[in-house]
């Protein structure tokens, strides 16, 4: 008799949810990028034989929905902490950069980003549901920062060259109630970054840096919906 109770007061609420025109929630979540790197330049020496090693980042959101029928509108502003490290190989010796075995990059991106999403409510039987949602995201890399180990040489590199970028993000989110979890993946577009300052440096250092890379990022995060 209790369970059936508060069961029924839970239905009723999400009810009351999914029936309102707007509704507003937050996410927290964990995030992981894949960084397809084009090229990478080092003082005029491109680097070869390059592996990626993705990391887990985390990621928090506010968003806002208008609904309409089946459909939703979904703008939300979110930050982003992205991780990951790329080992190469220089087929070059210069004097800054030995051409011996493996070097390591280590990024941190931190983001602020902006998607703008239409969904669409496959199931919507209280209290559950299922949507799909699409939809362009603008992103604003405030900080870039990259760490080299190059044979015993250590350098950090930040950069603020092309900070905006636009890519396309679809998910799908499965909700009880005014919880619910989502999966979405982006898609990044090719960009170009260079124009590197160098904020530490150890005895051998890198004046030169270019990068061409895209980056897409997978993430899974925990919500409540009001």
């Amino acid at each position: 008799m209790v369970y059936a109770f508060f069961y029924g007061i839970q239905a009723q609420e999400a009810v009351r949810i999914e029936n309102k025109t707007f509704n507003f929630g937050a996410t927290l979540g964990l995030k992981s990028g894949f960084p397809v790197i084009n090229s990478l330049t080092l003082d005029g020496v491109e680097a070869e034989n390059i592996h990626i090693q993705y990391k887990v980042g985390y990621l928090a959101s506010i968003f806002c929905r208008i609904n309409i029928d089946q459909f939703f509108f979904q703008p939300s502003l979110g930050w982003h902490h992205t991780t990951g490290e790329i080992r190469f190989t220089l087929p070059n010796e210069t004097d800054a950069i030995p051409a011996v075995g493996y070097s390591k990059l280590d990024l941190q991106l931190r983001s602020l980003e902006v998607p703008v999403l239409l969904g669409y409510k496959f199931i919507k039987e209280d209290p559950y549901g299922l949507s799909w949602m699409v939809g362009p995201k603008l992103k604003y890399n405030y900080k870039n920062d990259y760490s080299f180990d190059i044979s015993n040489s250590r350098n950090r590199f930040t950069t603020s060259s092309n900070p905006v970028d636009i890519s396309i993000v679809t998910g799908i989110a499965a909700s009880i109630g005014r919880l619910f979890i989502d999966f979405s993946y982006k898609f990044g577009l090719n960009r170009k970054e260079s124009d590197f300052t160098n904020i530490y440096a150890s005895e051998k250092t890198i004046t030169d840096i270019s990068i061409y890379k895209r980056m897409n990022v997978m993430s899974f995060s925990l919500g409540l919906l009001f």
